[in-house]
């Protein structure tokens, strides 16, 4: 009887290891589980690419742009012609300086000193005859009958048909006015001395008057530097490079910068063997 138990016994448990299998979820075979499911590659493409702007940047002429505003500050300002430091806009005003004119030799006119000075290079000389004669270089004749007699001064030449005489040496001014037969007076302008002045409040400097003004600053509200004020606000457009971005067609996902198609089924129960 103890016998008989013992087999029962040993059947028993047998059958219960046998009714005890254990399993594990699975796919098909050319598939692999991936997060839950069943999948195979069933086709492959290069990665597309195309440029994108990121944070709302527009994209235009290949490169991205951003419409900025900001507020208006307090900026002080001068009029035209002034120069800002500080609070203060200041130019310097400058005219020419009075002039007065002085001769130390010579009579004024206007700016120049006139005066009458001899000039020896003006005078030269010629000769000349007689009324009634001809000149033959420095010699003066005329002629007659050879029963007249010459004129006081002249010589009878051989003959008897000519009288002649030496011809006067006659002094006179290529230039200037002429005082005697040996002076020329020509007439010379030299620069008047000048002595400058200037209104009590300038400055002079030279022949230049001149005098610091200034004034305090205008505060005006005005668009920081680079904006523009447009319709009352201030904006500016901010111009910077587009990044690539990388996707596939639909139906296709993106794996290690490919493309990939995937079928997906769903998994099975796989009975897992022990070792």
């Amino acid at each position: 009887m103890k016998k008989v138990l013992k087999v029962l016994l040993l059947l028993l448990v047998v059958f219960l290891l046998a009714g005890c299998k254990k399993y594990k979820e699975g796919c098909k075979e050319d598939y692999i589980l991936n997060n839950g499911k069943c999948r195979k590659v069933v086709e492959q493409k290069e990665v597309l690419s195309k440029d994108v702007c990121k944070d709302n940047k527009e994209l235009r002429d290949g490169k991205c742009y951003q419409t900025l505003t900001a507020k208006k500050v307090d900026v002080k300002v001068c009029d035209e012609g002034y120069t800002l430091s500080g609070d203060t806009c200041s130019k310097t005003i400058t005219m020419n300086a009075k002039a007065t004119y002085s001769c130390t030799s010579g009579t004024l006119s206007g700016s120049s000193c006139v005066q009458k000075v001899a000039d020896t290079k003006a005078l030269i000389y010629g000769y000349v005859c007689p009324a009634g004669t001809t000149r033959n270089n420095v010699e003066c004749y005329y002629t007659k009958f050879p029963s007249e007699s010459c004129r006081a001064g002249f010589t009878e030449g051989s003959g008897g048909y000519t009288c002649s005489m030496w011809a006067t040496k006659d002094y006179y001014c290529i230039r200037g006015e002429q005082v005697d037969r040996s002076t020329c007076l020509v007439t010379v302008s030299t620069p008047a001395h000048a002595t400058y002045s200037c209104d009590s409040d300038y400055k002079l400097n030279g022949s230049v008057c001149s005098k610091n003004v200034s004034m305090s600053a205008k505060t005006v509200k005005l668009c920081p530097e680079g904006y523009s004020d447009i319709n009352g606000t201030c904006t500016k457009e901010e111009e910077s490079m587009t990044e690539k971005e990388y996707y596939c067609e639909k139906k296709y996902e993106l794996v290690d910068n490919k493309c990939i198609k995937y079928k997906y089924t769903d998994t099975i129960k796989v009975e897992v063997k022990d070792k």
